[in-house]
């Protein structure tokens, strides 16, 4: 039986052992939100994840944009309209003279000609814009405090 301290319930192991072997399990994983939280961090919300992997990918890579619209809902759409893109999401930006809108963009590419390359294939729209990661950055809203 497990004694109990004045500070609370009775300790209780946090690690399991396997039955097979008698040593001690490794720890579960988490999914990225389930460990934030577990250490006291907010999880990230998937808008603000997909901001974080564009504010720390490489300065040096490309994204390729397709389109930006004034509603999230109308990006979705467009997006489920040509499934032909990949590593897509729709993203929070800042355009002069239309304030915020969401863009569709894939990426990051490691070089202008793998950005090339990638909006070349079929199912992929026309005359996308090959944006700098230092310019999609600075477009993106400041972060919520």
């Amino acid at each position: 039986m497990l004694a109990r301290t004045d500070s609370g319930p009775a300790h209780r192991p946090t690690t399991s052992v396997d039955k097979r072997t008698g040593k001690p399990s490794p720890a579960p994983k988490l999914a990225a939100g389930k460990l934030a939280k577990a250490h006291g961090a907010p999880a990230l919300r998937a808008g603000q994840r997909d901001e974080q992997a564009i504010r720390t990918s490489s300065p040096r890579s490309i994204f390729v944009q397709y389109v930006s619209l004034r509603t999230k809902a109308d990006a979705q759409a467009w997006l489920a309209r040509h499934r032909g893109l990949a590593r897509t999401r729709v993203v929070a930006v800042k355009t002069p003279g239309k304030g915020l809108q969401y863009a569709v963009v894939s990426g990051p590419f490691a070089s202008r000609k793998d950005a090339n390359a990638f909006a070349a294939k079929d199912g992929v729209a026309s005359a996308p814009w090959f944006r700098p990661q230092p310019s999609l950055r600075a477009a993106l809203p400041a972060a919520q405090q």
